[in-house]
């Protein structure tokens, strides 16, 4: 945006603004130590503890939103705000053998897990080699399957109805993508990469309350209303540019996400708590992470730093530490297969899991491909 168009200088200062919260005067970064102080942004909470959520979408708070994105030519209207509404809904479940996994509904991907589990539960995982050939073609035949299904099925149920969902979700399409996978097939388009800049918080008390919690803003959008303090959401370059798909942009359609905070039961207690940031990412990286756990009886620290794969389109990415006669095989049966030069590869999701033995105890583990970490709290 350029100074001479319609709210252009309002622009440019509340982006200066935002700018100068997390940098030095001269551009650089902040010190260790620094306090961080964003004035506007406690403001805004203040308004909101005073007036309630509703201001957000009704009140003068929405009015000062609606007004800047008119200003700039935004497609967001305050009658868009005043209709939205959230959805409060029971989560879905599928088993893995004896457990049940528990995940976000669509347009949330939680459906994608409980297909890709669905497959891998029919392929006798546990049997082959860990990260072998004939393991890491299982798994990346059906994460590249389940992604393509994600293109084709995942989308918001209100507006497409709750069939697709039920359709990833169902043993009979998981039979069909397991007899896909013995046979090596190679298939699919690779989506566009999502940003893997999102946050997971997982949090389990004495009492046995659980919270999985996943939150993102997307990629950054760089839009500041001035005098807000905070960064709009650009999750709309989420949805489908072209219609008639699942996830075509609509009126009043939520758009899809890749996030799929889980709780899994053994029988009636839970047994495990996965999430996790990284955008396309985040499949592969929960469904490797349990099948370490579940199937190679790792502890919950060595399920998240095993060596990993991810997969779409024909694509396979790995990390440096993946053996080269292993990589050679899967270019042999028809996979593209790239080696990322780290250890720890920053294009994979950071997964974070929680394991809940019968005796109380719990095995944590926190991804170290990114910052993330595990916090002990005595009361």
């Amino acid at each position: 945006m350029g100074p001479y168009e319609p709210g252009g200088i309002e622009r440019i200062k509340a982006t200066a603004e935002a700018a100068r919260l997390f940098l030095r005067p001269d551009g650089g970064p902040l010190p260790e130590g620094h306090i961080l102080k964003n004035p506007h942004h406690a403001e805004t909470f203040e308004r909101l503890a005073r007036y309630g959520p509703q201001d957000f979408y009704t009140g003068s708070l929405a009015r000062d939103i609606a007004d800047d994105l008119a200003k700039n030519g935004a497609f967001v209207t305050l009658d868009d705000l005043r209709e939205y509404r959230t959805t409060t809904y029971a989560p879905s479940n599928t088993y893995y053998g004896r457990y049940a996994v528990y995940s976000n509904n669509p347009p949330g991907a939680g459906a994608l897990l409980q297909e890709a589990l669905n497959v891998l539960d029919g392929l006798d995982m546990g049997s082959l080699e860990h990260n072998g050939a004939e393991y890491l073609a299982r798994l990346a035949s059906t994460m590249q399957l389940v992604n393509q299904d994600r293109r084709d099925y995942l989308g918001d149920p209100e507006a497409i109805g709750e069939g697709p969902g039920n359709v990833l979700r169902s043993g009979e399409r998981a039979a069909v993508l397991r007899k896909a996978v013995l046979a090596g097939v190679v298939v699919g388009i690779a989506p566009r990469k999502e940003s893997p800049d999102t946050t997971h918080m997982t949090v389990v008390d004495g009492h046995g309350n659980i919270a999985s919690i996943t939150h993102t803003l997307g990629a950054h959008s760089g839009v500041v209303t001035p005098g807000l303090g905070f960064v709009h959401n650009d999750g709309m370059n989420r949805f489908d540019a072209r219609p008639g798909r699942p996830s075509s942009l609509a009126p009043r359609k939520a758009r899809l996400h890749l996030m799929m905070p889980t709780i899994i039961f053994d029988g009636d207690s839970p047994y495990m708590v996965l999430g996790a940031p990284g955008g396309n990412g985040i499949l592969s990286a929960l469904s490797q992470t349990f099948l370490n756990i579940v199937e190679f009886d790792m502890t919950a620290g060595e399920a998240v730093l095993s060596p990993r794969i991810h997969a779409e389109g024909s694509t396979i990415w790995c990390e440096s530490r993946s053996r080269s006669d292993t990589l050679d095989e899967l270019r042999a049966r028809g996979h593209t297969v790239v080696k990322d030069y780290m250890s720890l590869g920053r294009r994979f999701a950071k997964a974070h899991v929680v394991v809940m033995h019968p005796d109380g105890q719990l095995d944590v583990g926190s991804d170290p491909r990114g910052s993330m970490g595990v916090v002990k709290a005595r009361g």
